[in-house]
């Protein structure tokens, strides 16, 4: 089951395009898939998600492809690092790409302007599905997804430590048990 991109309200579009680069990666842009749309729809009612799990699952998924991008470079990067495998100097990190910049949220929202010019105006009264209380291209709408996107990041590092903890734990209790 899918359904064009077009079809989303400005308000879910933005998450769509914050999902498609930050939670689920995928190259298919036009196409919103059944496992994004009900994510997209989580999203929007405010349902608690396990982002950790997403993040893994969507890694595997990415480490499976024998082609295509490298998808979450800084959380690789630090878990590589984190191993003890050695950075060279010279080398420079990624920073992540896919920012939600004003730059893009313009340029989301002004597809959507398009399609609306194209499209007949919809009766004065009917209220949609997933509309943005606030203006699309308004400064709150900014601040909120800036503001997601650091909350994301702190659980990429929490969830980091914990499984650096855990991963101690188990290497204590091994020594321990040999010991035994």
């Amino acid at each position: 089951m899918t359904f064009p991109r077009e079809c989303l309200q400005p308000g879910p579009k933005i998450w769509y395009h914050f999902l498609r680069f930050r939670l689920m990666p995928s190259s298919h842009y036009r196409l919103v898939h059944k496992e994004r749309a009900i994510l997209l729809h989580c999203m929007m009612k405010g349902r608690p998600l396990n982002v950790g799990r997403m993040i893994h699952q969507q890694v595997g998924v990415c480490a499976g492809h024998r082609n295509g991008g490298l998808w979450f470079p800084s959380l690789i990067t630090q878990l590589c690092i984190a191993h003890g495998v050695s950075v060279e100097k010279h080398e420079t990190k990624e920073p992540p790409s896919a920012a939600i910049s004003t730059f893009v949220l313009a340029r989301l929202l002004h597809d959507d302007a398009q399609e609306e010019e194209a499209a007949p105006a919809p009766a004065a009264n009917a209220p949609h599905l997933g509309e943005p209380t606030a203006e699309p291209n308004s400064p709150d709408i900014v601040a909120r997804l800036s503001s997601m996107e650091q909350r994301l990041s702190q659980v990429e590092v929490q969830q980091y430590e914990s499984a650096q903890q855990m991963r101690e734990f188990w290497k204590y209790t091994k020594q321990r048990d040999l010991a035994l």
